[in-house]
């Protein structure tokens, strides 16, 4: 039983059972032939002697020139010890290669992403095809979300098609900013838009006229510009870029804008 626990250490410090079995056999008989190697170890002899090289090379056991040939095995302590720095080597190692492999993969992954970066324009069909896309921007942004549309649009897509994705944005902290023109002078919307301005990190402008410029602009990363601004919130189809210059030229008259809006309604008729 003692045996086979030395053998079972030795096995897990990297020799094959045979090897194992064969150290902890000649470790017990002290000076011996491979025959009586075979005797206690219970391996036969031809395979004694390939095992005994290979135990040789690892400087376990020494070998007595005579007839017959005769080994003797290292104390066990000695072997333990050989075994272990043998195995924390083996260990670095491939604690080296797999950091290298490691950086292979980031330096793929770095790769990959400035493909995917590459600038692309795409025309989303409108209906389904554009609501998915603004739903994913919405999903997806992280920092800022900023939007010019009609009031129309905004009622509709934020009392329905997009409610839960814009509430979700919020409760992650992203900063939504809408302009969107003046509601109609017969509507009190004053709940919904104090609803909305009670939600973190929401603001709201206003301007007089409907935009003549329907977008979206997400993490300023990526851009959803509707083809026809006064169609229906999913009745035109939509050019959706992550184009740097297309991008700060939106912002920029995005900003320009916001800073000429009025935070609340006002309309022409009470100047």
């Amino acid at each position: 039983m003692e045996q086979q626990s030395e053998a079972g250490v030795l096995s897990r410090l990297g020799l094959t059972s045979a090897q194992a079995r064969i150290f902890v056999a000649l470790n017990e008989l002290g000076m011996s032939s491979a025959k009586e190697i075979a005797n206690e170890s219970g391996i036969a002899r031809s395979d004694v002697y390939r095992v005994m090289v290979s135990l040789e090379k690892l400087g376990l056991i020494e070998r007595k020139i005579s007839v017959p040939c005769k080994y003797s095995a290292i104390r066990m302590e000695d072997a333990l010890l050989i075994l272990m720095r043998r195995r924390k080597a083996e260990t670095s190692e491939l604690q080296a290669n797999a950091r290298e492999v490691i950086k292979k993969l980031k330096r793929d992954i770095s790769t990959s992403s400035a493909r995917e970066l590459e600038t692309e324009f795409v025309l989303v069909p409108a209906q389904k095809p554009f609501l998915n896309r603004v739903k994913a921007a919405i999903d997806g942004a992280q920092k800022t979300i900023d939007v010019l549309l009609s009031w129309r649009r905004f009622l509709e897509g934020l009392t329905g098609v997009f409610s839960e994705n814009h509430s979700r944005s919020c409760s992650r902290g992203v900063q939504t900013r809408f302009i969107v023109e003046n509601p109609p002078l017969e509507e009190d919307e004053t709940s919904f838009i104090n609803s909305l301005r009670s939600m973190p990190n929401c603001q709201i402008r206003f301007v007089f006229k409907q935009p003549k410029v329907i977008m979206g602009v997400y993490d300023q990363k990526e851009i959803t510009l509707v083809v026809n601004p006064a169609a229906k919130l999913a009745g035109s189809p939509a050019l959706w870029s992550n184009s740097q210059s297309l991008i700060t030229m939106a912002m920029e008259y995005f900003d320009t804008l916001w800073l000429t809006s009025n935070e609340e309604p006002k309309f022409e008729a009470d100047n």
